[in-house]
């Protein structure tokens, strides 16, 4: 029933945003509306990392115990506009407040609740006008006083682009043990889950995971969560780079020490995180189970460990 929910949910949202995207008298006010305030007062905050990682946990806990602004599910069907439809809807904006953290790859339950708002982003990286990019996000923190954050796959693939534009964002990088994040995304991909597939690596890099065979769709997932997670490393050797990285098993068994790390980043950075949620009131348990039949797992433990030499040689 969840899933059916979900699939509908995508399906509407598909629709309304292909409607939108042409057809939305804000869009034509958007450039002007943004252009009227360009002083920075937050810095924005970008999770990254590999897909069912924990990226999505991590947002979630985020805007649920902290005062922060982001793309909700429906401003982001406004893929031109978001930020013109933000300001109009300010008064009907309702903090995220999901104590269960349900979701169902990447979509969180509520209108608004937070949104990888993906259009958006493929939007801005597409034309890469960095005037609107900077102007959007600087007004949104204007527009609600809080510091934006966002969570989105495409963030992994232009983290300098990004760090070109805001110099002194906060960047957080969520870890998850190879296998099990292999696993998470393999059971999608063995179901041919459409939403799995298509976001296992960035447009040029997808894998061609229906016409392929069970070896080479494992060794593709394993080689696109490690090129990803390599890339963001090296990123993150950058001097100039905020950033902090957390380990998603650590996150599961004591998110409170996990997220006071983070706060502490930001303490080091002189930006103050606002508590919306003061209390650590949430239960979450890692996924630390084998769900993949004994000889997949046998097979993934195999590649894993070939990728991991490669590595060392």
């Amino acid at each position: 029933m969840a899933l059916n929910h979900y699939k509908l949910t995508r399906i509407i949202g598909k629709t309304v945003r292909f409607i939108l995207k042409y057809l939305n008298p804000l869009n034509a006010f958007e450039s002007i509306f943004i252009r009227k305030n360009k002083n920075l007062n937050f810095q924005p905050i970008f999770i990254v990392g590999a897909p069912r990682s924990g990226t999505t946990l991590l947002y979630q806990l985020m805007t649920y115990h902290y005062r922060l602004i982001y793309f909700s599910n429906i401003s982001s069907v406004f893929i031109k506009s978001p930020i013109l439809f933000s300001f109009l809807t300010k008064k009907l904006f309702k903090p995220y407040q999901d104590k269960k953290l349900t979701s169902n790859y990447g979509l969180m339950k509520g209108i608004w609740a937070p949104s990888e708002a993906g259009k958006i982003f493929q939007y801005f990286f597409y034309k890469k006008n960095d005037e609107r990019i900077k102007n959007s996000l600087v007004k949104l923190s204007s527009v609600y006083k809080a510091p934006f954050i966002a969570k989105n796959l495409r963030i992994n693939s232009q983290l300098e682009y990004i760090h070109h534009l805001f110099p002194d964002a906060i960047f957080i990088y969520m870890q998850r043990d190879i296998q099990f994040n292999a696993q998470s995304l393999l059971i999608g991909v063995l179901e041919k889950n459409t939403d799995i597939i298509g976001n296992i690596t960035k447009d040029k890099q997808r894998s061609r995971v229906l016409n392929s065979s069970k070896n080479e769709n494992f060794e593709q997932v394993v080689d696109d969560i490690d090129k990803i997670d390599s890339s963001i490393t090296s990123f993150f050797n950058t001097p100039e780079v905020n950033g902090i990285t957390i380990n998603y098993d650590d996150l599961c068994s004591d998110y409170e020490k996990e997220l006071s790390k983070i706060e502490h980043l930001f303490k080091d950075n002189k930006i103050q995180l606002e508590r919306k949620n003061v209390l650590f009131d949430l239960y979450i348990k890692a996924s630390k189970k084998i769900k993949l039949k004994e000889e997949d797992w046998s097979l993934l433990k195999e590649i894993t460990k070939k990728k991991a030499n490669e590595h060392i040689n």
